[in-house]
């Protein structure tokens, strides 16, 4: 009876469902449809559609994947722009709200498959406890929503916990490979501060990926392999099934015990840490790239987006009457090195740094 009911599950699961709805070929996305707790379904609503991320790590991009790279750029608003033999000509004042609204319709302009552009608050958990416009009460849930003039405030005038990012994300339809560039300006006296972070979200891993190999209909061959499943697995589950009973009805009563010690965490701890530390999607993903030109097009984008943005911001300055030559400098350098670290390790086979450079292997160990 065990066996029988082990494999009549497994005919239903995998042929049934999977197979005849959830394979890339035949997706039903309304095949598994259950009703969700209204209250829920609104905090899936509001995480979908959040312009704050309450983070808890070194790095503010949680979820994001890997870094690839990054670049910064300072440059002295209050210096002129010089036009032949002529006096200097005065630079104009600017809002930082003008440029990033410049960019951005000059990055829509690219018409890229994907491409969502959002403005959003990066803020540290430890700093929230007390900040009502983050965080109701210090039992709740952060706010993953503000309203956009709270954004614009940040905008202009970041602290040192609480900062404003353009955040460009190219997802194609597959959304195996998600490329997330944040952007961000700040002026500091007379200086204005560029500084772009580039990020990759690999696909998922393999196992999430054998649903497409379930043949949509079931052959002789098929159900041999479903019996040899079902008659190593069913002594197990059997023997299991009390010990899982169990645990499903222990479920509701560990939350509990759970959360009256994160409650316990919060009263003592004054600085308790409410950002999140990693995101579901990423800790799927893969640690390897799964197709060669996904990843050709991840650096076609990322390569696009970055020219976009230093023309049009060379383009913005200059019609505001400001010195570009140690911009245009700048701008040459990062879209000439294939490679730019700001931090961290470089492995490579040959690396070839400066003008007239050369890498060569040799035998030996130097």
């Amino acid at each position: 009876m065990v066996w029988i009911v082990v494999f009549v599950e497994l005919w239903i699961c995998h042929y049934t469902i999977v197979a005849r709805k959830l394979t890339r070929a035949r997706y039903q996305p309304d095949v598994v449809n259950f009703p969700l707790d209204p209250k829920l379904k609104q905090k899936i609503s509001e995480t979908q559609n959040a312009n704050v991320v309450i983070f808890s790590s070194y790095t503010p991009f949680v979820g994001s994947g890997h870094k690839l790279k990054g670049w910064h750029l300072t440059l002295n608003i209050t210096k002129g722009k010089q036009e032949l033999e002529k006096p200097a000509l005065p630079p104009l004042p600017f809002k930082l709200l003008e440029i990033y609204e410049y960019l951005t319709e000059a990055i829509k302009d690219l018409n890229i498959d994907g491409l969502s552009i959002k403005d959003k608050l990066y803020v540290h958990g430890e700093e929230i406890r007390d900040d009502q416009r983050f965080l109701d009460d210090p039992f709740a849930r952060p706010h993953v929503q503000v309203e956009p003039s709270l954004v614009r405030t940040f905008l202009e005038k970041p602290t040192q916990s609480i900062r404003y990012y353009k955040c460009l994300q190219v997802m194609p339809r597959k959304g195996e490979l998600v490329l997330s560039i944040f952007l961000t300006f700040f002026k500091s006296g007379p200086f204005l501060h560029i500084r772009t972070e580039y990020f990759l979200l690999p696909p998922l891993q393999e196992i999430y990926y054998e649903v497409n190999a379930i043949h949509p209909n079931l052959e002789t061959g098929m159900i041999w392999q479903l019996l040899k499943t079902s008659i190593a697995t069913a002594p197990r589950q059997w023997i299991l099934s009390p010990v899982e009973l169990f645990k499903s009805l222990l479920l509701p009563l560990q939350h509990q015990i759970e959360l009256v010690s994160i409650r316990k965490q919060i009263r003592k701890n004054r600085s308790f840490d409410y950002g999140a530390k990693n995101s579901f999607r990423q800790d799927a993903s893969a640690s390897l790239q799964r197709r060669y030109f996904d990843s050709l097009d991840a650096d076609m984008h990322a390569t696009i987006i970055e020219r976009q943005i230093l023309e049009s911001m060379v383009e913005f300055l200059d019609k505001k009457n400001i010195d570009l030559i140690e911009l245009k400098k700048q701008q040459t350098t990062i879209l000439n090195n294939g490679v730019f670290m700001t931090g961290g390790t470089l492995n490579a086979e040959n690396v070839a740094v400066g003008d007239n450079a050369k890498a060569e292997t040799t035998m030996g160990g130097t």
